[in-house]
């Protein structure tokens, strides 16, 4: 700023200085006009009486017309330096204050691009998880159907071999009941001894067969009342339904705040192309037909057209003013930032 200041009471002194020459030079003409004409009054004595009122009045009245004039133009030429000077200064401190907003605004885009980032690796994260899940909720899903399916298979051959066991059983006790009766008689025959023999060896296998058959279905039994894979899996579904709820809570958080990443960033774009636009202004209108444009000082004519107060950069500042952002979008901003990191915690919790 103390530069800038500088600059400016340079320009200032510059064009006093040169209107301060252009003055004295016009003062040196008239004075030199002035002499020229008493000269040749002086020359023509045969007509000094009737024209030395006449000169003295005319020189009387034109130089100070023209010395007030310039006078004139020189005041008003200093009061519009002066207000494009002040001009100026109100523009470069409002392109100032944008600058730092939009350093703001990116520093703050590129702090919710890196939230978005520790979002996405999160959800990343989660879906393996789920994964995981579905992997290990098939497995016990599978084993579980093939279990239930041998017990079925086992109850069913359960209830067979029960069946048929019986119809046995029957059918030993009528051989029993015709053994005992031909043994009452006087002569048992050798074939019937025989076929006695088969139907008890019959009878004493099919018992030892209903026996194992019987151990091994309550053996299966006792394993499915001790297993908990039914609880398990019920258990590993309800995890699964809760990570599936979580999961569509969190990319709907995503999408929103890739949404307000998108805002943001389109409006620091905005704010960087009128930004430009400030920069790059039309040029100034024409003067008056009146009035007689200042001279170009030596040193301004070398200056940047930024320092000077005739540049195209400085007038334009009447008719255009930078945008200003509210305090409810820093607000809206803040509240964005909150609740994204307060989702980026209740991710890494649910993690």
């Amino acid at each position: 700023m103390v530069i800038e200041e500088v600059s400016v009471l340079q320009t200032q002194l510059e064009i006093e200085k040169s209107c301060r020459e252009n003055a004295e030079a016009l003062a040196t003409k008239l004075n030199c006009e002035n002499r020229k004409f008493k000269y040749l009054s002086l020359s023509s004595r045969t007509s000094l009486e009737e024209l030395a009122p006449s000169i003295e009045a005319d020189s009387a009245d034109t130089s100070p017309d023209n010395f007030t004039q310039y006078q004139q133009q020189i005041k008003e030429l200093r009061e519009t330096v002066n207000t494009l000077l002040d001009e100026k200064k109100n523009f470069v401190c409002q392109v100032h204050e944008q600058q730092k907003r939009i350093e703001e605004l990116t520093s703050q885009s590129e702090k919710d691009q890196a939230e978005m980032k520790e979002l996405r690796e999160t959800v990343d994260q989660q879906r393996k998880t789920i994964k995981r899940f579905n992997r290990v909720s098939m497995m016990a899903t599978q084993e579980y159907d093939g279990m239930k399916e041998q017990l079925d298979l086992e109850q069913s051959l359960r209830g067979k071999a029960e069946t048929y066991a019986h119809e046995m059983l029957v059918k030993q006790k009528e051989a029993n009941r015709q053994s005992m009766l031909l043994l009452q008689s006087s002569e048992p025959s050798i074939q019937l001894l025989k076929a006695l023999e088969d139907v008890a060896a019959v009878s004493k296998t099919l018992e030892e067969e209903r026996l194992q058959h019987q151990q091994k279905v309550d053996g299966l039994e006792a394993q499915m009342e001790q297993s908990c894979v039914k609880k398990q899996l019920e258990a590993l579904q309800m995890q699964l339904e809760l990570l599936d709820e979580a999961k569509k809570e969190v990319e709907g958080r995503l999408e929103e705040e890739e949404k307000k990443n998108e805002e943001l960033e389109n409006r620091v774009h905005q704010l960087q192309q009128k930004e430009v636009a400030m920069t790059t202004v039309p040029p100034p209108p024409p003067p008056d037909p009146g009035v007689a444009p200042p001279p170009a000082p030596p040193a301004a004519a070398a200056s940047p057209p930024t320092s000077s107060p005739s540049s195209p950069a400085a007038t334009p500042t009447l008719q255009m003013q930078p945008p200003q952002l509210s305090d409810r979008h820093h607000e809206e901003i803040i509240q964005r930032l909150q609740n994204l990191r307060e989702d980026r915690a209740a991710c890494r919790r649910r993690g």
